[in-house]
């Protein structure tokens, strides 16, 4: 019988449509596909395009770690595996419904390692420089980290305006200039670089809902 709290989860972590991810063992089978059914008793994973066949590695009654993502991170569960389907490089792994998730992610907004072109320019700053064209370290819906050759101190206000990769681009569109609080500063021995990180300020929800959904696209193509 399912609990209410794992009825919950279930509410968003296990619905269809949702990016799911199966493992075995050390590394043997690391496959991402996506939830096509679920039931109180179990859920269909589907893959495409796989380069090797799935059986016999995904056997019947051996027990698989089943990954998902939603806006705060990461969630895993043990499963055992009720069967496979195989149509030529394609295949549905059909498993039971788990019983508890583990989060792997405390922060507030789930945080991505994304390399992505962006551009600074510092409000009010004196005279016409132009933006300083930089990269991210990492992102999340809250804030971001990266390097820059600017002279910035902790709550310094900086305008950040993303270059997105075009596959998030085409599914969430643009995102707007961020005004960003500069909540840490540290520099980098080896190259004397400086690295920052940024707190997203202003936000409106529908924003906020925008860079969700930005990191969830970014998770996707970055895993």
């Amino acid at each position: 019988m399912v609990t209410s709290s794992l009825a919950v989860e279930r509410s968003h972590l296990l619905c269809v449509g949702v990016l799911a991810r199966i493992e075995v063992g050390d590394g043997a089978v690391d496959v991402e596909g996506t939830i096509t059914a679920v039931d109180g008793q179990r859920l269909t994973v589907r893959f495409r395009q796989l380069s090797a066949p799935l059986s016999p590695r995904l056997a019947k009654d051996r027990m698989a770690v089943l990954k998902v993502w939603d806006r705060y991170g990461m969630h895993r569960a043990e499963v055992s595996i009720h069967g496979v389907v195989e149509e030529g490089g394609n295949a549905a792994v059909i498993v039971g419904a788990p019983t508890h998730f583990v989060g792997t992610q405390t922060r507030r907004f789930a945080r991505v390692s994304a390399r992505l072109e962006l551009s600074l320019e510092r409000p009010g700053a004196a005279g016409a420089a132009p933006p300083e064209r930089t990269m991210s370290w990492d992102i999340s819906a809250g804030g971001l980290s990266f390097l820059s050759d600017g002279g910035l101190e902790i709550d310094d206000r900086v305008t950040v305006t993303l270059v997105l990769p075009q596959e998030v681009a085409d599914l969430v569109g643009e995102v707007p200039a961020l005004e960003t609080r500069v909540v840490r500063t540290e520099s980098i021995a080896e190259s004397g670089a400086r690295f920052f990180g940024g707190e997203f300020q202003n936000v409106s929800r529908y924003l906020r809902e925008r860079l969700v959904e930005v990191m969830l696209g970014l998770q996707r193509i970055m895993r």
